[in-house]
């Protein structure tokens, strides 16, 4: 199977609905590869999770 994170919108609605995946699972899947790429990109960003930092 390819990376969650490289699947379309459609794959993973089917996914979804065939609770093959979860939704939090792909979510994970994005979130490593935006940390994995941050260095060679040198991007910033932020998750929004309210904590201050």
């Amino acid at each position: 199977m390819t990376s969650l994170h490289a699947l379309s919108a459609t794959t993973l609605r089917r996914l979804y609905k065939d609770r093959e995946v979860s939704p939090v699972e792909v979510t994970q899947a994005v979130l490593e590869q935006m940390v994995a790429w941050k260095p060679i990109v040198n991007a910033t960003f932020d998750l929004g999770c309210g904590d201050g930092s």
